[in-house]
C-alpha cells in the first residue's frame, strides 16, 4: 500500500468514525486523531494506532464490518 493509499484509506476511516459517534449520539474526539505528514506518515500511524484499535473494536461490537475492515487493512500495513 502506497503513502497515498494509506492517507486515502485513513481519511475513510475518519470520516466513518465522525459519522458513526454522531449517529450513536457520542464524541469520537477526532481532534486526537490529526495527523501531520511532515513528521512522516509511518510514525503517525503508529501515535494514532491505539486509538484506531479501539475503535476497531468498537465496529466489531457494532457489525460494522467494512469500517473494521478498513482498519484491519491500514493496521496491517504498518504491522504492529
Amino acid at each position: 500500500m502506497t503513502d497515498a493509499e494509506k492517507i486515502i484509506t485513513l481519511s475513510a476511516i475518519i470520516k466513518d468514525m465522525d459519522y458513526l459517534s454522531t449517529y450513536h449520539g457520542l464524541d469520537a474526539n477526532l481532534h486526537l486523531l490529526k495527523i501531520r505528514i511532515e513528521k512522516g506518515l509511518r510514525l503517525e500511524l503508529e501515535r494514532i494506532a491505539p486509538r484506531l484499535i479501539v475503535f476497531r473494536a468498537w465496529c466489531s461490537l457494532r457489525n460494522e464490518q467494512d469500517t473494521k475492515t478498513k482498519i484491519d487493512l491500514l493496521l496491517k500495513t504498518i504491522q504492529l
